[in-house]
């Protein structure tokens, strides 16, 4: 595959890992609520309403972006970071691609893999539990870093010269 067949789509793939960031990564339905007894802050004789009660009868949906959620595959991070890296491999294969930088290929080959593990991780498990669902947001990283594919095929400038 020529080097210059795998510029567009390396490019394209960091836009769309980028457009991802704001998007939905998931929503977790009816998680239950636990507190503690917020009438016991302020005397039994108060008047206030045993809002602990109250709270631990409530369910609540949370959605998570890249921003406020995280994955967790022997270590929590955040999912920007994950983002961080597909990007980072999409400019690192866009430049090797673009001929204009010795980048050795399994350095990409291992930031992409990274990514990529990471985002097939949140589309495994949310797809597989009952209580969460999927939003755009892996749909459209997993494409990007589909997309970056031919770029990472594409045979660019090799260190030895």
């Amino acid at each position: 595959m020529s080097a210059k067949n795998g510029l567009a789509p390396a490019l394209v793939g960091v836009v769309l890992l980028l457009a991802s960031l704001p998007l939905a990564w998931f929503t977790v339905r009816n998680a239950q609520v636990s507190s503690p007894n917020f009438s016991g802050m302020f005397g039994e004789g108060s008047g206030m309403p045993d809002m602990g009660s109250f709270l631990s009868s409530t369910t609540v949906s949370i959605t998570a972006n890249a921003f406020d959620g995280t994955v967790e595959l022997f270590a929590s991070l955040p999912i920007w970071f994950v983002v961080l890296a597909g990007v980072i491999a999409g400019i690192l294969a866009a430049l090797r691609s673009a001929v204009t930088a010795a980048i050795p290929a399994i350095l990409i080959w291992l930031v992409w893999g990274f990514a990529s593990v990471h985002v097939g991780m949140v589309l495994y498990v949310v797809t597989r539990s009952p209580d969460a669902d999927l939003g755009a947001a892996p749909l459209v990283a997993g494409l990007a870093l589909v997309l970056m594919l031919p770029a990472l095929l594409a045979r660019g400038v090799t260190a030895e010269r």
